[in-house]
């Protein structure tokens, strides 16, 4: 079996099982919530927070990353993908090493721009 096909078992197996998992420990604090004093005004008050505070949460972490204080994590595949389109910037349409950069960024590098361009 390949990997890959383990892989696509697997996933959907794990995507299932924290649907049970999260549904269901939920569904067991609404229960427990339902025995206590508060009864059916606890359950409201929790599902209402719920509501409210998840979206609430995401705007203000959506928020934080979009102005720059929280750091992205930078995954292996985007910094592949970075590495590509240098790679791809370096190289002219013949393949060969180019001797500057494009003038978009041989502006921000200081590389030799224009007539003195070689590829």
């Amino acid at each position: 079996m390949s990997v890959n096909f383990k892989l696509s078992l697997l996933f959907p197996i794990m995507a299932v099982a924290t649907i049970i998992a999260l549904a269901g420990g939920l569904g067991v604090v609404f229960m427990i919530l339902n025995d206590t004093e508060l009864e059916e005004t606890g359950v409201i008050i929790l599902g209402s927070a719920i509501v409210v505070g998840v979206p609430l949460v995401a705007y203000l972490l959506d928020r934080a990353i979009s102005d720059g204080q929280l750091r992205r994590s930078t995954s292996p595949f985007a910094l592949e993908q970075h590495y590509a389109r240098a790679a791809d910037n370096a190289y002219g349409s013949n393949g060969r090493l180019a001797a500057c950069h494009a003038e978009t960024a041989g502006e921000a590098s200081g590389a030799p721009q224009g007539a003195k361009c070689r590829v």
